[in-house]
Protein backbone atom coordinates (compact mmCIF):
# COMPACT_ATOMS: atom_id res chain seq x y z
CA UNK A 1 0.00 0.00 0.00
CA UNK A 2 1.39 3.39 -0.97
CA UNK A 3 2.02 5.99 1.66
CA UNK A 4 -0.56 8.78 1.92
CA UNK A 5 1.10 12.12 2.21
CA UNK A 6 -0.32 15.37 3.45
CA UNK A 7 -0.86 17.84 0.64
CA UNK A 8 0.04 21.47 1.19
CA UNK A 9 0.14 24.53 -1.07
CA UNK A 10 3.85 23.74 -1.49
CA UNK A 11 3.46 20.03 -2.34
CA UNK A 12 0.27 19.88 -4.42
CA UNK A 13 1.95 20.77 -7.72
CA UNK A 14 4.49 17.93 -7.45
CA UNK A 15 1.67 15.53 -6.52
CA UNK A 16 -0.18 16.48 -9.72
CA UNK A 17 3.01 16.01 -11.76
CA UNK A 18 3.33 12.50 -10.28
CA UNK A 19 -0.26 11.73 -11.32
CA UNK A 20 0.53 12.91 -14.86
CA UNK A 21 3.84 11.01 -15.09
CA UNK A 22 2.28 8.11 -17.01
CA UNK A 23 0.79 10.33 -19.74
CA UNK A 24 1.74 8.45 -22.93
CA UNK A 25 1.85 11.43 -25.32
CA UNK A 26 5.07 13.39 -24.61
CA UNK A 27 3.79 16.66 -26.09
CA UNK A 28 0.50 16.46 -24.16
CA UNK A 29 2.48 15.76 -20.99
CA UNK A 30 4.75 18.77 -21.67
CA UNK A 31 1.79 21.10 -22.30
CA UNK A 32 -0.25 19.90 -19.33
CA UNK A 33 2.76 20.04 -16.99
CA UNK A 34 3.40 23.65 -17.99
CA UNK A 35 -0.31 24.51 -17.67
CA UNK A 36 -0.51 23.04 -14.16
CA UNK A 37 2.75 24.71 -13.12
CA UNK A 38 1.58 28.15 -14.30
CA UNK A 39 -2.01 27.80 -13.04
CA UNK A 40 -0.78 26.79 -9.58
CA UNK A 41 1.73 29.66 -9.58
CA UNK A 42 -1.08 32.05 -10.58
CA UNK A 43 -3.32 30.83 -7.74
CA UNK A 44 -0.47 31.28 -5.27
CA UNK A 45 0.49 34.73 -6.65
CA UNK A 46 -3.00 36.20 -6.34
CA UNK A 47 -3.90 34.17 -3.23
CA UNK A 48 -7.01 32.84 -5.02
CA UNK A 49 -9.90 32.26 -2.62
CA UNK A 50 -12.44 29.43 -2.94
CA UNK A 51 -15.17 31.97 -3.81
CA UNK A 52 -13.01 33.47 -6.58
CA UNK A 53 -12.17 30.00 -7.87
CA UNK A 54 -15.90 29.15 -8.02
CA UNK A 55 -16.59 32.40 -9.92
CA UNK A 56 -13.90 31.39 -12.44
CA UNK A 57 -15.43 27.92 -12.82
CA UNK A 58 -18.88 29.48 -13.31
CA UNK A 59 -17.46 31.83 -15.97
CA UNK A 60 -15.83 28.97 -17.89
CA UNK A 61 -19.04 26.93 -17.58
CA UNK A 62 -21.07 29.84 -19.01
CA UNK A 63 -18.63 30.17 -21.91
CA UNK A 64 -18.97 26.44 -22.60
CA UNK A 65 -22.76 26.57 -22.47
CA UNK A 66 -22.79 29.46 -24.98
CA UNK A 67 -20.92 27.33 -27.53
CA UNK A 68 -22.87 25.70 -30.35
CA UNK A 69 -21.70 23.95 -33.52
CA UNK A 70 -21.95 27.37 -35.24
CA UNK A 71 -20.59 29.52 -32.39
CA UNK A 72 -17.26 28.79 -30.67
CA UNK A 73 -17.06 31.09 -27.65
CA UNK A 74 -13.72 29.74 -26.42
CA UNK A 75 -12.08 31.05 -29.60
CA UNK A 76 -13.58 34.48 -28.85
CA UNK A 77 -12.33 34.25 -25.26
CA UNK A 78 -8.89 33.32 -26.59
CA UNK A 79 -9.04 36.38 -28.86
CA UNK A 80 -10.15 38.62 -25.97
CA UNK A 81 -7.22 37.66 -23.74
CA UNK A 82 -4.73 37.90 -26.61
CA UNK A 83 -3.87 34.19 -26.71
CA UNK A 84 -4.91 33.74 -30.35
CA UNK A 85 -2.68 36.63 -31.43
CA UNK A 86 0.21 35.38 -29.27
CA UNK A 87 0.07 31.93 -30.88
CA UNK A 88 0.07 33.53 -34.36
CA UNK A 89 2.94 35.86 -33.47
CA UNK A 90 5.01 32.96 -32.11
CA UNK A 91 4.30 31.01 -35.29
CA UNK A 92 5.52 33.93 -37.41
CA UNK A 93 8.95 33.79 -35.74
CA UNK A 94 9.50 30.24 -36.97
CA UNK A 95 7.27 30.11 -40.07
CA UNK A 96 8.68 28.52 -43.19
CA UNK A 97 5.81 29.70 -45.40
CA UNK A 98 6.41 32.63 -47.70
CA UNK A 99 4.12 35.64 -47.67
CA UNK A 100 2.85 38.09 -45.15
CA UNK A 101 2.78 37.37 -41.43
CA UNK A 102 -0.13 35.28 -40.27
CA UNK A 103 -3.20 36.88 -38.88
CA UNK A 104 -6.34 35.59 -37.35
CA UNK A 105 -8.32 34.23 -40.28
CA UNK A 106 -11.36 36.23 -41.22
CA UNK A 107 -13.85 36.49 -44.07
CA UNK A 108 -11.27 37.90 -46.49
CA UNK A 109 -8.55 35.29 -45.91
CA UNK A 110 -7.12 33.76 -49.08
CA UNK A 111 -4.31 31.23 -49.38
CA UNK A 112 -1.13 32.22 -51.26
CA UNK A 113 -1.74 35.96 -51.21
CA UNK A 114 0.98 38.15 -52.77
CA UNK A 115 3.52 39.65 -50.39
CA UNK A 116 3.02 43.39 -49.83
CA UNK A 117 5.87 45.55 -48.62
CA UNK A 118 5.40 47.18 -45.23
CA UNK A 119 5.58 50.88 -44.59
CA UNK A 120 3.75 54.04 -45.60
CA UNK A 121 6.12 54.93 -48.47
CA UNK A 122 5.70 51.74 -50.43
CA UNK A 123 3.21 52.01 -53.34
CA UNK A 124 2.19 48.42 -52.60
CA UNK A 125 1.73 48.92 -48.87
CA UNK A 126 -1.88 50.06 -48.91
CA UNK A 127 -4.71 48.28 -50.63
CA UNK A 128 -6.83 51.42 -50.09
CA UNK A 129 -4.60 53.36 -52.52
CA UNK A 130 -5.39 50.87 -55.27
CA UNK A 131 -9.11 50.66 -54.60
CA UNK A 132 -11.85 53.02 -55.75
CA UNK A 133 -13.32 52.35 -52.30
CA UNK A 134 -10.58 54.37 -50.68
CA UNK A 135 -10.43 53.73 -46.98
CA UNK A 136 -13.95 52.31 -46.79
CA UNK A 137 -14.71 49.75 -44.13
CA UNK A 138 -16.67 46.91 -45.69
CA UNK A 139 -18.19 44.32 -43.39
CA UNK A 140 -19.40 40.89 -44.31
CA UNK A 141 -21.49 38.06 -42.95
CA UNK A 142 -21.07 34.47 -44.08
CA UNK A 143 -23.43 32.15 -42.23
CA UNK A 144 -22.18 28.63 -41.47
CA UNK A 145 -22.63 26.20 -44.32
CA UNK A 146 -22.45 22.40 -44.26
CA UNK A 147 -20.93 22.52 -47.75
CA UNK A 148 -17.15 22.80 -48.13
CA UNK A 149 -15.76 26.10 -49.47
CA UNK A 150 -15.87 26.58 -53.20
CA UNK A 151 -12.55 25.83 -54.97
CA UNK A 152 -13.00 29.11 -56.87
CA UNK A 153 -12.90 31.03 -53.61
CA UNK A 154 -16.35 32.50 -54.19
CA UNK A 155 -18.41 33.22 -51.05
CA UNK A 156 -21.17 31.02 -49.70
CA UNK A 157 -24.60 31.38 -51.30
CA UNK A 158 -26.07 33.23 -48.30
CA UNK A 159 -23.16 35.66 -47.88
CA UNK A 160 -23.80 39.37 -47.63
CA UNK A 161 -21.51 42.37 -47.58
CA UNK A 162 -22.08 45.96 -46.52
CA UNK A 163 -19.94 49.03 -47.09
CA UNK A 164 -20.08 52.65 -46.03
CA UNK A 165 -18.73 53.69 -49.44
CA UNK A 166 -20.96 53.87 -52.50
CA UNK A 167 -17.81 53.55 -54.64
CA UNK A 168 -17.44 49.98 -53.37
CA UNK A 169 -20.85 48.85 -54.57
CA UNK A 170 -19.70 47.70 -58.05
CA UNK A 171 -16.83 45.74 -56.53
CA UNK A 172 -19.08 44.16 -53.93
CA UNK A 173 -21.75 43.28 -56.48
CA UNK A 174 -19.15 41.74 -58.82
CA UNK A 175 -17.79 39.64 -55.98
CA UNK A 176 -21.15 38.34 -54.79
CA UNK A 177 -23.19 35.72 -56.58
CA UNK A 178 -26.54 36.82 -58.02
CA UNK A 179 -28.42 35.19 -55.13
CA UNK A 180 -26.48 37.22 -52.58
CA UNK A 181 -27.11 40.74 -51.36
CA UNK A 182 -25.02 43.90 -51.25
CA UNK A 183 -26.24 46.91 -49.34
CA UNK A 184 -24.79 50.30 -48.62
CA UNK A 185 -25.01 51.10 -44.91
Amino acid sequence: MSEIRKLTPDTITEAVFEQMSATPDPRLKEIMTAAVKHLHAFAREVQLTPAEWIKGVEFMTAVGKACTPERQEFILLSDTIGLSALVSLMHDRTAIEEGTDTSLLGPFYRENTPRLERGPRSPRSSMARKSPCGAASPTSRVPPSPAPPSPSGRPAAAASMTSSSKACLPIIVAWLKPTQTATIG
